[in-house]
């Protein structure tokens, strides 16, 4: 089978599907990556038809990372040639957030887009099937086949070096004030004001970004890391806390209990089934609530991590994705 990829960048995960894919199949991909403006989508919508033209006359398949303004032409083309067509959904291309104009179907455009593809694709591969309720309330006439593959990760890259101490963490790429306000950071460092007896960190926080952090004495905020130094922020923390009002499955939370911390997410999609019976789930995003759960996880045993990260291993292997995606690409 010969498989056409195509992507918007390679986040880790998409990385590691496109290694799996190549693993075991012919695969040529294609970066969508397109400025901001009308003229560079056009361009780069002229760039991602030039190309499928050229090379789907041999693919068996095209594999698409997020439904988007890329995922339209290949699902088009797809239908058109005959060709299977998968799309992996992650998070944001199923949501739309009005009041923080967060989400695919925020935009007219790419809400046309991605509707069609998530309505005409072969299979949509969601990371989480409350993914597919939401994409629901957008696109109500779905078509498409659905399975749900969750991410996987691998335990002898994310493991534990060093002794834990009392830090409660949180990682993301803060970038915008949009993303401050989607991964929870405001209620982060509102909790960080009521419990000054423990640190607080944050790491991925943009120059541009610095100046929405107050100066508190027990809040530490650091850049984009890459594995080794966020392996050991993950090692030092006994508390892992992801208090966003959107996400898909995200990776920061899997990598942190592997590293043997103790979660504290809140109810959307994905997180309450990562966490499973060894962390906490916050179905109310006050602040109140959250300082309380804090308190109950510090009180918890330094070895709870291991349990955490048992969890993980069990759950959410690299393996099980890898054989999950090769057989329905097989037997298709």
């Amino acid at each position: 089978m010969n498989i056409l990829f195509i992507h918007k960048g390679l986040k880790s995960f998409v990385k590691k599907d496109l290694i799996i894919l190549k693993q075991h199949f012919p695969v040529k991909d294609f970066l969508y990556n397109p400025k901001k403006g009308i003229l560079s989508n056009v361009i780069s919508q002229t760039k991602i038809f030039s190309w499928l033209i050229a090379n789907i006359w041999h693919a068996d398949a095209i594999f698409i990372w997020f439904a988007d303004y890329h995922s339209f032409i290949p699902t088009l083309l797809g239908k058109l040639f005959r060709k299977k067509v998968y799309i992996a959904l992650g998070g944001y291309d199923t949501t739309y957030i009005p009041e923080l104009n967060y989400g695919v179907f925020s935009n007219p455009f790419r809400r046309r887009c991605a509707g069609y593809a998530i309505k005409n694709a072969t299979y949509l591969l969601p990371v989480d099937k409350r993914l597919i309720s939401q994409a629901k309330k957008f696109v109500p006439n779905i078509k498409s086949k659905i399975r749900v593959i969750d991410f996987g990760f691998d335990p002898s890259t994310w493991f534990c070096t060093s002794d834990k101490e009392n830090i409660v963490l949180t990682v993301a790429n803060i970038n915008s004030p949009r993303v401050f306000k989607i991964k929870g950071i405001d209620l982060f460092i509102e909790v960080a004001r009521r419990l000054p007896q423990f640190k607080f960190q944050v790491v991925g926080v943009s120059d541009d970004m610095k100046k929405f952090f107050p100066e508190l004495p027990n809040l530490e905020i650091f850049p984009l890391a890459n594995i080794e130094t966020l392996k050991s922020h993950y090692s030092k923390a006994k508390i892992y806390a992801q208090f966003s009002i959107h996400e898909g499955l995200p990776n920061v939370v899997c990598e942190a209990m592997l590293c043997e911390c103790i979660p504290i997410v809140t109810d959307v999609n994905g997180m309450p089934r990562q966490v499973g019976n060894c962390g906490f789930v916050i179905k109310d995003r006050s602040p109140e609530i959250a300082e309380k759960t804090i308190l109950n996880a510090m009180a918890l045993p330094t070895n709870w991590g291991k349990k955490c990260r048992h969890h993980i291993v069990e759950n959410f292997p690299l393996q099980k994705r890898k054989k999950l995606l090769i057989e329905l690409l097989k037997k298709d």
